[in-house]
């Protein structure tokens, strides 16, 4: 239900099962349910939470101490967002595990980021917790719509990840090191690739293009497939549906720009994005 630009967040099980329910194929999964949070009337008061309004400040706050780490990393004034940079400073020595890593230009662009914050997330093969609906598509299976309910995966924040145990140090670490070439950087699978470029595909037609998605063109869609039934349909049937042509949404302001009739300002703190 968001532009191809935005990052959608569903809901896991800490067990890491993901839940299918009345809406669209996600980017991300964070934990939905009995989160450690504060609580109660005092400052040390302690509680859970639950749902997407959980999930989503908890990866939203994974993704923001990953671009804290970035600024941080590159000396100067780094502290910036324009025109789809939202980092500069003097450029860093690459570490020998990613010589060509993102930092060594001594920018970080906001595509650059989400592809590390995509790719470090946890596919747990955990299965399904049925909510709502069951499969969208008949025939559909359990890992599609799996695929379908948590994106390219989870993260776990300050629960440790069920799949490898790994802690919200080692969550973050993957996406931060290889940043700076001292770990290689995690390749996302060539199946959760394809089922991501039918969704930017979607998204792009509902909301209009964007040059970073994974959908590029027609060439780019992975095409009918009888052993992914879910992804055919909204490749063939689901997506066309939206009755929009792939022309750039002129009327949407594109990520990183400044707003309609307002003054650019590269040295504003990055806020509300």
């Amino acid at each position: 239900k968001a532009t191809d630009w935005v990052t959608t967040v569903g809901a896991v099980h800490p067990n890491g099962q993901g839940f299918t329910g009345a809406g669209k194929g996600v980017d991300i999964a964070g934990v939905g349910i009995s989160y450690p949070s504060m609580g109660g009337t005092t400052y040390t008061g302690q509680a859970t939470f639950s749902g997407t309004s959980n999930a989503t400040p908890m990866s939203a706050g994974i993704y923001a101490r990953s671009l804290w780490a970035a600024r941080k990393a590159l000396e100067g004034p780094s502290r910036v967002q324009y025109g789809g940079v939202v980092a500069v400073g003097e450029p860093v020595e690459c570490g020998a595990a990613e010589p060509d890593c993102e930092l060594g230009d001594g920018q970080l662009t906001r595509a650059e980021l989400q592809n590390r914050f995509y790719s470090a997330s946890t596919r747990t093969n955990a299965g399904l917790t049925l909510s709502q609906f069951a499969n969208p598509v008949s025939g559909a299976t359990t890992d599609e719509v799996e695929m379908f309910s948590t994106g390219h995966g989870v993260f776990f924040g300050r629960l440790n990840n069920p799949v490898d145990g790994a802690s919200f140090g080692a969550e973050h670490a993957r996406i931060v090191e290889p940043m700076l070439g001292l770990a290689e950087a995690p390749v996302v699978d060539a199946d959760t690739a394809a089922f991501q470029t039918v969704d930017s595909y979607c998204k792009q037609l509902a909301w209009g293009t964007w040059n970073d998605g994974y959908y590029t063109d027609a060439a780019s869609l992975p095409g009918p497939d009888p052993l992914w039934p879910l992804r055919t349909s909204l490749e063939l049937v689901g997506c066309p549906a939206l009755g929009i042509t792939m022309e750039p949404d002129t009327a949407a302001v594109a990520p990183g720009s400044p707003l309609p009739d307002s003054e650019p300002n590269p040295g504003e703190p990055l806020t509300g994005h």
